[in-house]
């Protein structure tokens, strides 16, 4: 699901048979010769898809982030961009942090102090009815090492547009303008303007969150990822 820091001595994996979730781990363990390429398998995470886009209100756009609260997910980018917009283009919106973790304190004194009015949701037990109900959702990762988060998926499976940092192996699954918003890593000044637009211009977005909407029933279905793991199993017991 993710890569490992370069610390220590002894090997990180240590298995007969990998499965990779996305692209770059994939070629991550090949290039580093973990294992023979026929030991490595690439299957994503499969998730529920709704068989059409939630119905969204407009008359203010929801604005979420989510994940857990730890330096590497990025969460203070979005409370520093989120207050860098401009007054008119909150005045649209309505802007949300959903998770929990060791940073929170941090995270609430940073969005008291900036005056970014995040409203913090706490622990969510149903992302998707949260998602189904929201419009953009934004990914502000500085990790190098994770996988690809099922959250970015759960919101493509919603329809919510997805705007994201430039984390290592988003651009095997978005791309930029085309199905979803790509920012530059470290950069909430470039978030906050390319938020600003996605919350302005809304609609003429939405486009992009129909085909990432298209690219995750394709490329997430549950079915494929059940089909794939039982080829796996089937070619274990053939040992």
């Amino acid at each position: 699901h993710g890569l490992l820091e370069k610390t220590g001595k002894l090997k990180h994996f240590n298995a007969r048979k990998y499965i990779a979730i996305n692209e770059h781990i994939y070629n991550y363990l090949i290039e580093n010769k973990i294992s023979s390429k026929n030991n490595i398998k690439f299957i994503r995470c499969g998730i529920p898809v709704p068989e059409t886009i939630p119905a969204k209100n407009l008359s203010r756009i929801k604005v979420i982030a989510a994940s857990r609260f730890t330096y590497e997910k990025g969460l203070d980018l979005f409370i520093k961009a989120v207050n860098k917009l401009n007054p008119e283009i909150k005045k649209k919106a309505d802007f949300y942090i959903a998770g929990e973790g060791e940073l929170k304190s941090n995270l609430l004194n940073l969005n008291k102090e900036t005056g970014a009015n995040i409203s913090f949701l706490g622990y969510v037990k149903d992302m998707y009815k949260l998602l189904s109900m929201s419009h953009i959702f934004v990914y502000p990762s500085r990790s190098g090492t994770e996988g690809f988060p099922a959250v970015i998926t759960e919101a493509g499976a919603n329809g919510l547009l997805v705007i994201s940092s430039n984390f290592r192996g988003v651009e095997s699954v978005i791309s930029h303008k085309e199905n979803g918003i790509i920012f530059k890593s470290e950069d909430y000044i470039d978030l906050s303007k390319k938020l600003s637009s996605a919350i302005d211009k809304y609609k003429s977005h939405s486009p992009l969150a129909e085909n990432f909407y298209k690219r995750v029933t394709h490329w997430y279905s549950l079915e494929l990822m059940i089909k794939k793991h039982i080829e796996l199993y089937r070619e274990c017991l053939e040992r």
